[in-house]
């Protein structure tokens, strides 16, 4: 029996009601997720913009990250800088 995978996603990026094609693509991939796919466990870390947008499930973690989408610099730097460390916990 295999073990399920720990899938992370990262839309650090979106701003809701701004990021029009990828917020509908990311919204779209969520629903699929929750119908289809129960075995693994799937954590989605999105920026203080988006806290609360996302509904957590079963399997679907939402990690809010002290980083701001509309600062684009200090997004940058984030994700470069801190995020992998982040991702190591």
């Amino acid at each position: 029996m295999t073990r399920p995978f720990k899938i992370g996603i990262n839309i650090l990026y979106l701003i809701p009601g701004k990021a029009g094609g990828l917020e509908t693509v990311f919204r779209n991939l969520v629903a699929a997720i929750r119908n289809i796919d129960h075995a693994n466990e799937y954590h989605i870390f999105t920026n203080r913009e988006s806290a609360g947008s996302i509904a957590a499930g079963n399997n679907i973690h939402v990690v809010t990250c002290p980083v701001s989408a509309s600062f684009r610099p200090g997004k940058h730097a984030w994700e470069q800088f801190v995020f992998p460390f982040w991702l190591k916990r």
